[in-house]
């Protein structure tokens, strides 16, 4: 193991998974799931949605995902 994943497993308390990037998304995308579970008081298993809803849902998220990208090449530039 390399200093930079050591220090990568240490910051996001990642235990001996083989992709310590993909360990990285997994812990990020549990404890999301908890901070929405707490916030909603549901999981993504919801029902009060349906398909369209579900995929408005997924275009907000990239809409917003576009608007960092894009900040984020301002810094490029």
């Amino acid at each position: 193991m390399d200093k930079l994943e050591e220090s990568v497993r240490k910051q996001w308390g990642i235990g001996p998974e083989p992709d310590p990037v993909v360990a990285t998304v997994m812990k990020r995308m549990s404890d999301r799931s908890r901070v929405g579970i707490e916030k909603y008081g549901c999981t993504m298993l919801r029902e009060d949605i349906d398909t369209v809803g579900w995929i408005d849902h997924a275009i907000e998220e990239l809409l917003d995902a576009a608007v960092y990208l894009e900040r984020l090449k301002l810094n490029f530039k």
